[in-house]
């Protein structure tokens, strides 16, 4: 990252629209690239199903025809700009003060509204669409660590997964697929649960829960999860990797979408995924102005398993 703006948050509205080499990540974090999923989980931005939330945003916005976003641009309109920033602002900059908002909010606008702004969205796209999975899990943890939130790529990220998912809504960009049985919970089919009916894209009404495996960053249903890492010693059986760690996540359905999502309170125990031991972060997604919101997916807790042994001991994943 260039000298200076490691520290430069999107509210400075006398710094001029960024450009690609703004969002290169730090150079510690280029090098421990291989390790990051089991060295900076907690802090890695996730997409159910995906093992790279950052891979999504490229492979969802990557491929898009230039036309495409010129569509989604004029649909937006500058009324719309103002409304889709408001509703940015609303879910990530609540604590900051009402200039900073502003200024947040002008900076969104000249993302995109301006050909330089929506030039640069689509640079970082493409980007996003041509890096390898070790460069996307460095992608991921960019701007999550402390001192780069509210930086530029922290909002970026998050404002191309409100592009996204506005462009599929519309349909102007069909849903990003993983290839193969990503869809799905990674179990094999013969060890899966009786209720492993599910895929990533559940039913409108229906709330599911996953855990997300490092580091090997595959997925399992929480039917799964007691079923497959119990018999099996905490080695993911897709890949064969041992599972260190796993992040819950929730994936809510319309219904659920229109209350908040429900929270698991803290206990004691970190040894068991059916036991999240505290709340964290949401991530939403977003229509077009007007349009009602879908689905979100909700960062739920966070678990620490440590080795095979440690989890067997403890009672494991049951």
């Amino acid at each position: 990252m260039p000298a200076g703006q490691e520290s430069r948050k999107i509210w400075e509205t006398d710094a001029p629209l960024p450009t690609l080499a703004d969002f290169a990540p730090p150079r510690e974090l280029l090098l421990a690239a291989p390790t990051i999923p089991d060295t900076c989980p907690k802090l890695m931005k996730r997409k159910v199903g995906w093992p790279s939330y950052s891979k999504y945003l490229g492979v969802g916005l990557g491929g898009a025809p230039r036309q495409t976003w010129a569509t989604f641009n004029a649909s937006l309109g500058a009324p719309g700009a103002r409304e889709m920033a408001a509703i940015f602002i609303a879910q990530h900059l609540a604590e900051l003060s009402s200039p900073q908002q502003a200024a947040a909010a002008d900076f969104l606008q000249r993302l995109l509204l301006t050909p330089e702004g929506v030039d640069v969205l689509i640079g970082v796209s493409l980007q996003l669409y041509t890096a390898d999975l070790h460069t996307s899990h460095v992608m991921d943890v960019h701007g999550e660590r402390e001192g780069e939130v509210h930086g530029l790529w922290w909002a970026v990220k998050r404002l191309l997964f409100a592009i996204l998912h506005a462009m599929i809504r519309n349909g102007m960009r069909p849903a990003p697929t993983t290839s193969g049985d990503g869809r799905h919970c990674c179990a094999p089919p013969q060890l899966r649960s009786s209720q492993c009916l599910v895929a990533f894209e559940h039913a409108p009404s229906r709330q599911e829960r996953w855990w997300s495996l490092h580091p090997c960053m595959d997925w399992l249903c929480a039917e799964c999860c007691k079923t497959v890492l119990d018999a099996n010693d905490w080695v993911c059986l897709r890949c064969g990797t041992e599972v260190t760690n796993a992040e819950s996540f929730v994936t809510p359905g319309l219904a659920a979408a229109a209350r908040d999502a429900p929270r698991t309170p803290p206990v004691a125990s970190r040894t068991s995924p059916q036991t999240p031991p505290h709340a964290r972060d949401t991530e939403q997604t977003h229509a077009l102005p007007g349009e009602e919101d879908a689905t979100q997916e909700t960062e739920v807790a966070w678990s620490e398993h440590g080795s095979p042994g440690a989890s067997h001991a403890a009672g494991g994943p049951a």
